[in-house]
């Protein structure tokens, strides 16, 4: 898939430096689940799952951003189901690259791929605490729902939701 600036792929083998970079930087991970760092061999394991997962999440998934012109890697996204029809939008962008519209334009072309291959509704949490994530939603039309559990009881997520405009 492409944007005006970005070309979104399936993760590959040779994004491993990438990630181990990437999803090492307690900063870019201040909001997301703990348990970082991570070390090689976990970073590894992840990745290869995400490889190997490809097939079950078509066509939905995980995609590695780069940019165009010179092929730098930006960030990931993702569009995965979390049981029956919830289907959760998400990305990570690497420090560099904050504040040009990566987050808003990954998204943006996850969001209409997923409207395309006919989900009526799209979710995303957010740490209540992420005020950057939360713009980024509020600016693509997500609205938020209400507060859910994160992966551990003393974490808590707002759930925001955008629906089809189609329907």
């Amino acid at each position: 898939m492409k944007t005006n600036r970005l070309r979104l792929r399936r993760p590959n083998s040779s994004d491993e430096d990438f990630f181990f970079q990437l999803e090492n930087d307690l900063e870019v991970f201040r909001f997301l689940p703990p348990g970082r760092p991570f070390d090689r061999n976990k970073v590894r394991l992840h990745l290869q799952q995400y490889i190997d997962k490809k097939g079950l999440y078509r066509p939905f998934g995980f995609w590695v951003a780069e940019r165009k012109d010179d092929k730098e890697r930006v960030g990931y996204g993702l569009l995965l189901n979390f049981g029956g029809d919830e289907y959760r939008l998400g990305y990570v962008i690497s420090k560099k690259f904050w504040g040009l519209g990566y987050a808003t334009e990954i998204s943006e072309r996850l969001i209409s791929f997923g409207f395309e291959n006919k989900l009526k509704r799209i979710h995303a949490v957010t740490s209540p605490e992420n005020s950057a994530s939360q713009k980024v939603l509020k600016k693509l039309g997500f609205s938020f729902n209400h507060v859910v559990p994160g992966e551990t009881p003393e974490i808590l997520l707002n759930l925001y939701s955008l629906e089809d405009s189609k329907l």
